[in-house]
Formats: structure tokens, C-alpha cells, sequence
């Protein structure tokens, strides 16, 4: 599998967490983003 099919199939998994970095983003004026795969703790990280 490609690097570009893996992250297609990995959005329907990443789409509750991309929805809350958005609302974060637009309602607070932070600066958020997805957190590294590898992290077991996190799943948003702020800047």
C-alpha cells in the first residue's frame, strides 16, 4: 500500500480528531494540531 492509500484509509479514523482541532482552533484562537502517531497519550497538541 502507498503512503498516499494509507492516509486515505486512516481519514475515517483521524475525522473525529481533525472535527475537534477545528472547533479548538476557531473558537479559541490557538494554534492545535494533530499529534504524532507514535504518541500513546495524546491525540491533539497545542503550540
Amino acid at each position: 500500500m502507498s503512503d498516499l492509500e494509507e492516509r486515505i484509509s486512516d481519514a475515517p479514523d483521524n475525522a473525529a480528531e481533525y472535527r475537534v482541532i477545528g472547533e479548538i482552533a476557531a473558537h479559541t484562537d490557538l494554534l492545535v494540531s494533530q499529534a504524532p502517531r507514535d504518541n500513546k497519550d495524546y491525540d491533539i497538541i497545542r503550540w
